[in-house]
């Protein structure tokens, strides 16, 4: 894919970390009886459903539970990320991975690890389908171009009824686009980010706000992701792009804690986690357990809680581990609702 193709859709994308906006809100817990509960203990105490209640048994969030009134009147949106391990391998069980993501209501899917070959897309296409029968909703999708790694790329779904996709033009459009969503690289971060991150402009349909949601995957932890950090931050819309002045959220498998001292400059910078502290979201590879916090939300300008991991060992009490990492990830969705 040739750079100069990407640099049309994001130009002005080339400031460094200091800008100095505030303005973001410090996310809060919400408590009711929603499935998936916001986590009071500690991190690794279980979350969501009770041990022995799995999907097979229906489970879901009723309509209306689990984002309060409040916030959806307000324009507000449920926000999902996911690492779901090579979207369109053959053994992936995408009826199964929709059951686990529907227990939050999402309103948007920024998705990491889609194959670049047609099985990927495939994949993403059928999950909104499902989607889309299940809540007699429709949703859209849209993919990135190919990051320089050329192995994997970032995807998204979003609800119609809820979001509005925003064109590199400004326009935001109702419903599904009638062609192709191609989600743009941030290219500034192509000579610091093996797999440069992706991003696409929504607006509420409630209340009409725009935000930007970026999607990243940095290199695994034995290559140093946090070398990724700076410039992949960096390459952000900053002072004098009209991108600057929306909200952002920033999410993806940054397959580093949030507590790593290279997030300092990110959260001098305006940014703040989601997500409590602490927050696993690996799978162990034979013992059902987490292992470590990898899957990242970070905001600026955006009204957040209730961010949380989807707590996939309580929603398969029955499942192995091996099971679960093979049919639908070693990763788990993590999610936020926010307000604009």
């Amino acid at each position: 894919m040739k750079r100069a193709a990407r640099l049309i859709s994001t130009v002005g994308f080339a400031i460094a970390l200091g800008s100095n906006l505030t303005g973001l809100h410090a996310c809060t817990k919400k408590t009711g009886p929603v499935s998936v509960e916001p986590r009071t203990s500690a991190p690794d105490a279980g979350v969501g459903l009770d041990a022995g209640v799995g999907l097979d048994a229906g489970v879901g969030l009723d309509a209306g539970v689990g984002l309060d009134a409040g916030v959806r009147g307000q324009g507000g949106v449920v926000i999902v990320s996911f690492n779901g391990k090579h979207w369109g391998r053959e053994a992936q069980d995408l009826e199964a991975t929709s059951r686990l993501l529907e227990t939050v209501t999402p309103d948007l899917l920024m998705l990491q690890e889609v194959n670049t070959t047609p099985s990927g897309v495939k994949a993403v296409k059928r999950l909104a389908k499902i989607f889309s029968e299940s809540t007699g909703g429709v949703f859209c999708t849209g993919f990135s171009d190919v990051p320089t790694d050329s192995i994997e790329r970032y995807a998204a779904v979003w609800r119609a009824s809820r979001l509005r996709y925003v064109t590199t033009s400004g326009e935001a459009i109702s419903g599904c686009p009638q062609f192709d969503v191609t989600l743009p690289l941030f290219s500034g971060a192509a000579e610091g980010v093996v797999r440069e991150p992706a991003y696409g402009v929504f607006e509420t349909v409630v209340g009409s706000a725009k935000f930007v949601a970026a999607t990243v995957h940095l290199v695994p932890s034995g290559k140093k992701p946090q070398n990724e950090v700076r410039p992949m931050f960096q390459a952000l819309p900053g002072k004098g792009d009209p991108l600057s002045r929306l909200p952002t959220l920033v999410m993806g498998d940054f397959n580093l804690s949030a507590a790593h001292p290279v997030f300092d400059d990110v959260r001098a910078a305006g940014f703040r986690s989601a997500l409590p502290r602490g927050t696993k979201t690996s799978l162990r590879s034979k013992k059902r357990e987490y292992a470590n916090e990898y899957d990242l939300i970070f905001t600026r300008n955006a009204r957040c809680s209730a961010g949380d991991r989807i707590d996939v060992l309580a929603l398969l009490p029955d499942w192995a581990v091996g099971k679960i990492s093979s049919k639908i990830s070693d990763h788990v969705p993590v999610f936020a609702r926010c307000s604009f």
